[in-house]
């Protein structure tokens, strides 16, 4: 039985950006890498969907259907080479977990779904599904944030994108790419600025353009993953769980003194807009990967700048516990293998990244249960 990988990217996600050596950024920054050094028979067998960035719920886990027949099917996914597999293993960061764990929840369905044997066919392919600090009951910043959400989040992805070809973007320029990204992403204004500063050829500045075309065009996600949206809409969900859904913690400390430095900021309004409201679930209990994990569950509230940690699983009980930002997680930290937007004195590193994901591999490789799939409606 060939066995296939398929990575989920979470809110404002993407695949690839750039294309030149030293001038690329991964969403999963060096985690097909590590998968694969753990797991070697699962080399070249790693890919990773591109969903539709703040697209609604149903949106994305249609995207994800598709992309589960694409590899039943041995046909290529965007920015990847073709594979072709039997059983396939669902991995999801953020909103991407979110879409693994509805996805194969038997009694999910989605406007547009496919036929009751298209769906049998593709549930049947599915071995592990791994959720990594995953909104699964919602998180409180889709309503909470104090500040200007849309001009924060367009800015911290373009000093991802920017920081590619310059880690130093001078004040006026994220200012203009700012602006251009949130009103007129597709001119070739935008695109120079890119070739420009980020240091991208020709295509790979159209690929960010369509990027930022599809944030502006479709943010219904957001409102999706509100606690009170998500528990109205995964209401009755627990009893046609997939068998072999895994779920990873992580959890940060919360921010102390001034925050000097655009990463730090973020944090501090990231962290403290998820610790305000309350989200259904429990402190979860679990294996730790790693840091000073149990107090951090002593902090109040405890959450990892994005996702309350109650919320991250579904009954309490994680796969792994990590003491980890949201993003540094997929690698996103500094000093590791993409680029730093969250500073939250985790003391997130290399070896706690590949102990992670040695950790989810070895998971992955695991005889998975055999589902009984009985599929709703």
């Amino acid at each position: 039985m060939a066995d296939a990988v398929i990575l989920i990217p979470g809110f404002f996600g993407f695949g690839k950006f750039g294309a030149a050596p030293g001038a690329t950024l991964e969403y999963f920054a060096g985690v097909r890498a590590q998968i694969e050094q753990a797991a070697p028979g699962l080399r070249g067998r790693v890919v990773v969907h591109e969903p539709p960035p703040t697209g609604s719920i149903d949106e994305r886990v249609a995207s994800l259907h598709e992309a589960v027949r694409s590899v039943q099917e041995g046909r290529p996914l965007r920015h990847n080479a073709a594979v072709r597999a039997t059983r396939i293993h669902l991995v999801g960061h953020s909103a991407g977990g979110v879409d693994a764990r509805l996805y194969a929840n038997s009694g999910f369905s989605w406007v547009g779904g496919p036929r009751h044997e298209e769906r049998r066919v593709a549930l049947d392919a599915l071995g592990h599904v791994i959720t990594v600090s995953a909104p699964l009951a919602g998180t409180p910043i889709a309503r909470n944030a104090v500040f200007d959400r849309d001009l924060l989040l367009f800015g911290v992805h373009l000093v991802s994108i920017l920081g590619m070809g310059s880690p130093r973007v001078p004040p006026s320029v994220m200012a203009a790419a700012s602006g251009l990204a949130r009103h007129a992403p597709r001119t070739s204004a935008f695109g120079a600025l890119l070739r420009l500063v980020a240091g991208l050829d020709e295509q790979s500045s159209r690929e960010v353009q369509e990027f930022f075309g599809a944030l502006v065009e479709d943010r219904q996600l957001m409102t999706g993953l509100e606690t009170g949206s998500m528990g109205s809409r995964t209401l009755g969900l627990r009893a046609t769980e997939h068998p072999n859904l895994h779920c990873y913690v992580s959890v940060s400390p919360p921010p102390r003194g001034f925050p000097l430095g655009f990463e730090r900021l973020v944090y501090r309004l990231a962290y403290e807009a998820t610790s305000r409201g309350e989200v259904p679930g429990v402190l979860p209990r679990g294996p730790v990967l790693g840091g000073r994990v149990f107090e951090r569950l002593r902090d109040a509230r405890p959450n990892d700048g994005v996702v309350p940690v109650a919320s991250q699983t579904l009954d309490g009980t994680a796969a792994g516990i990590v003491e980890a930002d949201h993003l540094d997680v997929v690698g996103h930290f500094e000093g590791g293998p993409g680029m730093t937007v969250l500073k939250s004195n985790a003391s997130f590193d290399g070896g706690r990244l590949r102990a992670m994901w040695a950790h989810i591999a070895e998971l992955l490789v695991s005889k998975p249960e055999e589902p009984s799939v009985a599929i709703a409606g």
